[in-house]
């Protein structure tokens, strides 16, 4: 099973989602930091390869839009952690 970087023996090491992330929160958490889960990624990927994230900045919507585009366009069936 592959996890974000931040979950450490099922503790989220930012403290987010109250420290202790249910199975699946961490594929819906905007401070996701691990394997691609859809198209979202990708196009973060993309943007910040090619620079682009630091020419806009803080676009204020950018993780929303991540996270429904990762939601519409998934790279797997089910969301990584979930069992």
């Amino acid at each position: 099973m592959t996890e974000c970087h931040y979950l450490h023996e099922g503790r989220c090491i930012l403290g987010l989602h109250g420290g202790a992330p249910s199975p699946g929160v961490c594929f819906s958490c905007d401070r996701y930091a691990g394997p691609m889960r859809g198209l979202g990624d990708m196009i973060d990927a993309a943007t910040t390869a090619l620079r682009l994230k630091q020419l806009v900045g803080d676009c204020g919507g950018c993780a929303k839009r991540r996270a429904a585009l990762n939601r519409l366009i998934p790279l797997t069936d089910e969301p990584r952690g979930e069992t």
